[in-house]
């Protein structure tokens, strides 16, 4: 039982966990995930920025909401307006 990157793992290995698997309980996730990473065929790397930053503050749970809400996004748009992007 888990939500959202946790609910995806489930979805992952529930096809291949066989008859000893008898329940899945996901919540905030998708069977489908690749439409969330590739909004129109292109990587939204943008949100993957951004999901990443909250699993790097996963110990502080409260820290990383707020950090996504006071303008991670925003102080990050710079970075996405440089190329290349590994610079």
């Amino acid at each position: 039982m888990g939500t959202s990157y946790m609910g995806f793992v489930q979805w992952a290995i529930a096809a291949e966990a066989g008859p000893a698997l008898q329940a899945m309980a996901p919540q905030v996730t998708s069977s489908e995930f690749r439409s969330a990473a590739y909004p129109g065929e292109s990587f939204w790397l943008d949100t993957a920025i951004n999901w990443i930053s909250l699993m790097n503050d996963k110990e502080n749970p409260l820290r990383a909401i707020l950090s996504v809400q006071l303008g991670l996004t925003k102080k990050l748009r710079p970075a996405f307006t440089q190329l290349p992007l590994s610079s």
